[in-house]
């Protein structure tokens, strides 16, 4: 089966449509996506309405499903699926994680010794007027660099640090918190630059908030070189903005992929699911 697609952006990103995500897909639809995803990073499916179920068998499809030993924001009902939400329960907690985080450039779980490099969203309550999520591509941040920065970062290691993610993205009383301290070692080792099995393109690994230095080079050349990668992760043109849509599903893949998110109304709720997936490294770059 051919699946219908529209491009997202110019270089990378799919929309996928006429395809209703409820309902059970068959190995070679499975096997398709997987496919667009590689080629693509970013696969979005418009107007679903999808129980934790149908959420959990569709993302099983791709990889095995990670559970997270962080209890804040997790479904009472499938423990794969987090909550993502700035609503507050009548107490005054949270009802889900990251309600105005995450507004800077990253990859997620960089600070884990095996990272989960597949990421999915499903957008129950959004709004149109504030929260675009951007996805930029590591394989045009990658080709972007100067040859000279090219041989210095090829087979070069990279030391991720989660203390360093935590002073940027829970810069208040949570980066304290114990129950998120336990979620990854100090550090993690990354290749810096990883090569997708399937189109042989070479994508950046360098989340610019965990990313400490660069293994076996001076500290100033390693500060040198991190500056110049920032400056290539998210060049304007290789930037897909995803304006949310109420049942929108946005599928990412982490190893290729940096994202963000722009401010959030206060005022405007939002509410969404997510599921994290190991992706197989048969079809996809994995950093371990």
């Amino acid at each position: 089966m051919i699946l219908k697609t529209i491009p997202l952006h110019e270089k990378f990103g799919r929309e996928v449509r006429d395809i209703d995500l409820s309902q059970p897909l068959d190995e070679a639809i499975t096997a398709e996506l997987d496919d667009l995803l590689a080629q693509n990073g970013v696969l979005v499916f418009r107007r679903q309405l999808l129980g934790e179920e149908d959420l959990v068998r569709f993302a099983g499809g791709f990889g095995e499903l990670e559970t997270t030993i962080y209890t804040k924001g997790v479904s009472p009902y499938h423990p794969e699926v987090i909550y993502i939400s700035n609503l507050k329960y009548p107490d005054g907690g949270n009802v889900g994680l990251l309600g105005d985080q995450e507004l800077k450039w990253h990859s997620d779980q960089t600070y884990r010794s095996r990272p989960a490099t597949g990421s999915m969203l499903y957008g129950i309550e959004v709004t149109s007027t504030s929260g675009a999520t951007c996805w930029a591509n590591q394989y045009l941040a990658y080709e972007s660099l100067p040859e000279e920065v090219k041989r210095a970062i090829d087979g070069r290691t990279g030391v991720f640090s989660y203390a360093k993610r935590l002073e940027v993205f829970y810069p208040r009383d949570q980066k304290n918190d114990k129950d998120l301290k336990q979620r990854a070692p100090d550090v993690a080792v990354h290749p810096i630059v990883l090569k997708n099995p399937v189109t042989g393109r070479k994508a950046l690994y360098a989340d610019p908030v965990t990313l400490l230095e660069i293994e076996g080079v001076p500290k100033a050349e390693s500060d040198r070189l991190l500056a110049v990668l920032e400056k290539h992760c998210a060049l304007p043109d290789a930037v897909y903005r995803h304006q949310w849509r109420q049942g929108d599903v946005v599928f990412w893949d982490n190893g290729c992929t940096l994202h963000r998110r722009d401010p959030i109304d206060a005022a405007r709720a939002r509410f969404m699911k997510r599921m994290t997936i190991y992706l197989r490294g048969d079809r996809h770059c994995l950093p371990h």
